[in-house]
């Protein structure tokens, strides 16, 4: 594993615990949430089955 590699996977549990961005990296906010994050399958179908919820 590279070092780069380590904020990818510390950056993305923070935030899934509803940690606000600033706090998880202070520097750059707009890489941390494009680049350092990652979604899971299961975010994506949660949040999938909330829209379908909110359209019926």
């Amino acid at each position: 594993m590279r070092f780069h590699d380590l904020r990818h996977t510390c950056a993305t549990p923070p935030l899934n615990l509803d940690v606000p961005p600033r706090v998880v990296d202070h520097s750059d906010i707009e890489a941390t949430m494009t680049i350092h994050t990652h979604v899971s399958p299961d975010d994506k179908h949660h949040a999938l089955g909330k829209l379908g919820d909110g359209l019926r």
